[in-house]
């Protein structure tokens, strides 16, 4: 349950916090565990904005590890469980170009474009969750 935390409004945490603690058992491991969230993500050195997922970032973007972004996004590249060797190295050379030229570009001042329909729809996801939030 405390890995559902990350995926809370920034608001909803602490409550969020509280109400998982009031179910927990009375046990000294779990106790142990609530006091080290606590004292590091709740109100310690990691600010809650930190660690927790942006609302308004691309809602199809799950997670806020980046392993877990780069194995989900290597994995839909694959139409069968059991890919061909060949297949793999393409695609591994394919994230390859991808990286150098991102690197390249960052390296060169080169900004990141925004195509303005991903505007749009970045702007209509905010105006949507401030609407459900003051309804």
């Amino acid at each position: 349950m405390f890995f559902g935390l990350p995926f809370l409004p920034i608001h909803e945490v602490t409550e969020a916090f509280v109400d998982l603690m009031s179910i927990c058992p009375p046990q000294d491991a779990c106790t142990a565990f609530g006091d080290y969230i606590f004292d590091n993500y709740i109100e310690g050195q990691f600010s809650i904005e930190m660690w927790t997922h942006p609302i308004n970032e691309n809602i199809t973007t799950r997670t806020t590890n980046g392993a877990e972004r780069f194995h989900q996004g290597f994995n839909s590249e694959f139409y069968t469980t059991n890919p061909s060797v060949f297949m793999v190295i393409d695609v591994l050379k394919n994230i390859h170009i991808d990286t150098v030229t991102r690197m390249n570009q960052y390296h060169n001042g080169v900004q990141n474009i925004v195509r303005p329909i991903e505007k749009q729809k970045q702007v209509s996801k905010y105006i949507i969750v401030i609407f459900s939030i003051f309804n």
